[in-house]
């Protein structure tokens, strides 16, 4: 069994979803502090949301985040 699964096949995991608004000053800081703080805070993951018309690249800035963090599961959500 991949150790993934295995990991979560007897629990539920907890991520966060965040990014900024249309009108944020700073849409970089907010999805950097964002993923920060889910992995501070000891959630299993942080995603973002990936929409070409309202949202930062994604993979920019989740590839900015796995640099920064150690534990924490990375992933787009298409919405």
């Amino acid at each position: 069994m991949h150790p993934w699964v295995e990991h979560y096949r007897s629990r539920i995991g907890i991520a966060l979803q965040g990014g900024p608004t249309l009108t944020d000053p700073d849409p970089n800081g907010v999805i950097m502090r964002a993923g920060m703080l889910a992995e501070e805070t000891g959630l299993d993951g942080f995603f973002m949301g990936d929409h070409p018309g309202n949202s930062p690249e994604v993979f920019v800035h989740l590839s900015a985040l796995a640099r920064e963090t150690k534990r924490i599961s990375l992933g787009s959500i298409v919405y």
